[in-house]
């Protein structure tokens, strides 16, 4: 690579970082007009105990908690249960809540959706938070510790809550296929399947090949496991354990900047050290998929309500991971038998 080209290279990733930075800066502030704890986990059949804390900022009215749910994939299934409303006036109360939490198929958080109005009707409201999701585990996961009440985010709502991502489990399926499609031809180029006697060890090819094939074995197992729900589980009951759950935002941002920064670095090597037009497609829908995929999983609150945004009956995510997965298929539709080394 030239040194002006790395120079182009290195004040574009820059730029993108900024952008990044400033595009996804927290613009959902956290609510100030309350405080709210709660327990770190969940039991079904054994109630959410929440607290609330009001404040002079708080508006007087009828203040209504609600009890909501999402699957493992955090797609929202609706209203779970309420608890019954209390009238405050501003100033300092206090006010704990106990919700119940009833079995429900595949449930596997929940979250709180307090709000003040003149009556208890959500279309009256005045002021709305939407708090962090809540792990539901089981009776035997559960610690002593998970009954402390612990301080949990919230996030004032205006309008209405964000948009909770809906994935078809379909199109998970169809990308997953696509990824092993790539799998399937590169790892046929790479061993030189596509041409008995074309594979040569030494050929410049060859690493490109089951490199190619190794990334698209990745990406198809992402899509095909849930990989994402238990790292999901394990970094949120990490982050919990030492303390900076509810001050995760600006790690997320970096990281989130990191990926992306990362995301485009890749594809746009692969795209200049390649003259094999195959491998810059396949590269650039890896790269691509890679992003979208961990941005995803760092969940960063305003990356998770562009994601959710709908694209043609999809959630952006999943529009962006087919179109991914299509550009490498592409990619490898352009590859041609490896050539025997010349002696």
């Amino acid at each position: 690579m030239l040194s002006s080209q790395k120079i182009i290279l290195s004040l574009g990733l820059l730029g993108l970082g900024v952008c990044t930075w400033f595009g996804f800066r927290p613009s959902l502030p956290q609510a100030e007009w309350l405080t709210v704890e709660a327990q770190r986990t969940v039991t079904i059949g054994q109630p959410l105990v929440l607290r609330v804390t009001t404040n002079a900022t708080t508006p007087a009215g009828i203040l209504a908690v609600d009890l909501h749910w999402s699957n493992a994939r955090r797609e929202s299934r609706g209203m779970l249960s309420g608890a019954t409303s209390q009238r405050v006036n501003p100033g300092k109360t206090t006010l704990t809540y106990y919700l119940p939490v009833p079995p429900r198929k595949d449930m596997a958080y929940v979250r709180a959706i307090i709000y003040t109005g003149p009556t208890r009707r959500w279309d009256t409201r005045t002021a709305a938070a939407t708090s962090d999701p809540i792990w539901i585990v089981s009776t035997k996961e559960r610690s002593p510790q998970d009954d402390e009440l612990r301080r949990l985010a919230v996030y004032d709502q205006k309008p209405s809550p964000s948009a909770i991502r809906q994935d078809s489990p379909t199109v998970q399926a169809v990308i997953a296929i696509l990824w092993m499609v790539g799998v399937v031809r590169w790892w046929q180029r790479g061993t030189g399947f596509l041409k008995p006697g074309s594979h040569d060890p030494k050929s410049s090819t060859w690493f490109s090949d089951r490199s190619a094939a190794l990334a698209c074995l990745v990406a198809a197992t992402w899509e095909a496991l849930p990989i994402e729900e238990r790292f999901g589980q394990w970094a949120r009951a990490y982050a919990v354990d030492h303390g900076w759950y509810g001050d995760r935002a600006p790690y997320q941002l970096v990281l989130t900047c990191a990926i992306v920064m990362g995301a485009a670095g890749l594809s746009a090597i692969a795209w200049i050290r390649n003259r094999d037009w195959s491998h810059r497609f396949t590269w650039l829908g890896l790269g691509a998929y890679a992003g979208l995929t961990l941005a995803s999983l760092l969940s960063l609150h305003q990356v998770d309500t562009l994601l959710a945004k709908t694209v043609l009956t999809l959630s952006a995510l999943q529009c962006g991971q087919v179109s991914a997965a299509a550009i490498a298929i592409v990619g490898c539709s352009l590859a041609r038998p490896a050539t025997q080394p010349e002696t």
